[in-house]
């Protein structure tokens, strides 16, 4: 996790850490210093971003799950939306067991991203958008 961590740490101040509600938690704990706020409620918006030290973090609030693969294109859109200015989003994923993690990864290289695994279940993903500049 380490590793992982220092690596958002790295990326461009004001980065788009992208996750899903699981990942969120992970992040507040490990990024933004201990400092938590877990939602007792559904948010209204079903992807809010919130600021985490240099970056901020979207979070898929669709489901308490984790992201669901068949759906995933059709967040991201909605990710890009929510951040026009963003050339990369920098997806967080952990915690999770996935008996199809080579078909994940595989989706995740047909988007445009360079997934990279932190050890079991702990994976960053930066995506560009099309067009866009690649770091």
């Amino acid at each position: 996790m380490s590793e992982a961590i220092s690596f958002l740490r790295s990326t461009p101040p004001n980065s788009v850490l992208f996750t899903d509600m699981q990942g969120s938690l992970v992040l507040s704990y490990y990024l933004c210093d201990k400092h938590t706020e877990l939602p007792f409620q559904p948010p209204t918006d079903s992807l809010p971003m919130a600021r985490c030290g240099d970056h901020y973090i979207l979070t898929s609030a669709r489901t308490q799950q984790t992201f669901d693969r068949a759906s995933f294109p059709t967040l991201l859109a909605d990710a890009w939306r929510k951040a026009p200015t963003e050339t990369t989003l920098y997806i967080f994923q952990s915690g999770w067991i996935d008996d199809k993690e080579q078909d994940w990864l595989s989706e995740l290289r047909q988007l445009g991203g360079k997934p990279r695994n932190y050890g079991p279940n702990i994976l960053v993903c930066p995506v560009f958008r099309e067009n866009g500049s690649r770091p």
